[in-house]
């Protein structure tokens, strides 16, 4: 909200006819409702005020002079003139345009006085502030259906409507408009964003929110710097009552940690939350849920995440598992139904065969990039690479069975390793007790951070190239097969970050 500050800007006469009599414009306030209110003030003079000339100055250049009738204005008095919309409308002005001055000029009968002008026009506005910083949702609300509560406070003004506007990580960009259950001058309210209006976002940066009266618009607030965790998980607790959040599960179970439920699990199988959780690479991750067996063996655990794409594709860990130094191009075309494949090189620079070929879990990866921006990469061969040879001028790969792909001569390649495909950060094979137990067992243990470079160990202690989202991920009632008689229950599954 502007404060005013009167200052008389100009005074000239303006007739032959003037004579000392004055007055001063004291102030000009532009309400909402299009009305302009024009303080003016006798300073000088004694004789009878018959007419008062107001000449508006609207934002674009547009001047117009409406008269207002006046009995008198007493000396030292001010007294406030209202110039309706209907006066501007009908003298050629729009109500909803800006002003940008005014002057005013006081008449005696055939004579005219001093002319008074002010500039300082207060645009009467709504004004609002962000009474505390927006906050996308709290703690226990990721254990639920996830949303976004804005809360605002008008300072002055009067309201039709509030237009709020999220700003993704990517700079996407979804405008709301709330007009009802508005707040009074001097009060706060708070407004939700449910899923289904802010599903759009991987992950939200900002929020604004503008207030507007008809086609008057305030000034913009902004909170930024959000700590959003819409995604984290929904029904990570079951008190839906629900198999809701997770899949496959069996049923719900009353056998709970805390609360009515906990999720329950016969025999072996991988489960993973069903929504996924947007990562931002500079956080810290952690991970935590308890666990109890309760068939007639106790159960094995593993416990952690599986990290995503931006396409929110799984990223399993042979695409981005490339063994270094093994970069090469194939020496001759090939056909995918080939078990002998002729590439350029396979040994490094003091003449060791890098390639691997003794343990059937080795890739030939396709189309490779350097620096590794290829990675994840998919185009890979099958998994049964058994032997490699150099042959001096070229090397050649056998395949147990066949490459699986077809590719011209000059095709760059390397070889990738498999491994495990998910990050067991919260257990890795633990034996679960029948008596309900938290994993991790120290919490620190899964703390998962920024991007695995291209070469180093998977770990579990950051998350592989590409990642933008992952999923809460359990191997339930590990090695047990269909043997129903292995059974787990699980309770509070709680992702966090810092």
């Amino acid at each position: 909200m502007f404060v005013l500050n009167v200052v008389k800007k100009s005074s000239r006469e303006v007739s032959t006819n003037v004579f000392k009599n004055e007055i001063e414009v004291r102030g000009v306030v532009q309400k909402l409702n299009g009305n302009l209110e024009v303080k003016v003030k006798r300073t000088r003079g004694s004789d009878p005020i018959t007419e008062l000339k107001i000449t508006v100055y609207e934002e674009g250049g547009i001047v117009k002079t409406i008269s207002k009738p006046k009995s008198n204005i007493e000396l030292l008095n001010t007294e406030e003139i209202t110039i309706t919309s209907t006066d501007l409308s009908s003298a050629g002005l729009n109500p909803n345009v800006d002003v940008e001055k005014v002057s005013v000029i006081p008449i005696f009968g055939n004579k005219a006085g001093i002319e008074s002008t002010n500039e300082n026009v207060q645009v009467n506005k709504p004004e609002i502030v962000i009474q505390t910083q927006l906050e996308i949702t709290n703690a226990n609300i990721m254990f639920n259906d996830y949303s976004t509560n804005a809360t605002v406070k008008l300072m002055s003004g009067d309201l039709t409507g509030l237009r709020f506007t999220f700003t993704g990580d990517t700079g996407q960009t979804y405008t709301f408009e709330r007009t009802s259950n508005l707040p009074n001058e001097g009060e706060t309210k708070t407004y939700n964003f449910d899923n289904s209006e802010l599903n759009f976002f991987r992950k939200i940066q900002s929020i604004s929110v503008k207030p507007f009266h008809q086609t008057t618009t305030g000034e913009e607030k902004i909170s930024s710097g959000l700590i959003d965790i819409r995604s984290m998980l929904i029904n990570g607790d079951a008190e839906k009552g629900t198999t809701g959040g997770f899949s496959p599960i069996t049923d719900v179970s009353t056998d709970a940690y805390s609360g009515a439920y906990s999720f329950k699990r016969d025999g072996y199988t991988t489960i993973l939350s069903n929504n996924l959780i947007p990562i931002d690479e500079l956080r810290n991750y952690q991970l935590e849920g308890w666990f109890k067996s309760i068939g007639t063996t106790n159960s094995i655990l593993y416990f952690g995440f599986a990290p995503y794409d931006g396409n929110k594709e799984f990223i399993s860990r042979n695409t981005v598992n490339p063994i270094l130094g093994t970069e090469t191009e194939l020496y001759e075309s090939i056909l995918e139904g080939q078990n002998i494949v002729k590439i350029n090189s396979c040994k490094d620079a003091s003449g060791n065969i890098k390639w691997i070929s003794n343990s059937l879990y080795e890739h030939m990866a396709f189309n490779i990039k350097d620096n590794y921006e290829d990675l994840p990469n998919r185009d890979l061969s099958n998994i049964d690479i058994i032997g490699v040879t150099d042959f001096g001028s070229y090397c050649e790969v056998k395949f147990k069975t066949s490459v699986g792909k077809s590719y011209p001569a000059g095709t760059r390649v390397r070889e990738h390793a498999w491994s495990e495909n998910y990050i067991y950060c919260g257990a890795g094979g633990a034996i679960i007790p029948n008596t309900w137990t938290k994993y991790p067992i120290i919490a620190s243990n899964c703390n998962v951070k920024g991007i695995r470079a291209a070469g180093s160990n998977c770990g579990y202690e950051v998350w592989w190239k590409g990642t933008k989202y992952a999923k809460v991920l359990m191997l339930a009632n590990y090695g047990s097969g269909s043997d129903t008689n292995y059974k787990t229950v699980f309770d509070n599954i709680k992702p966090t970050y810092q």
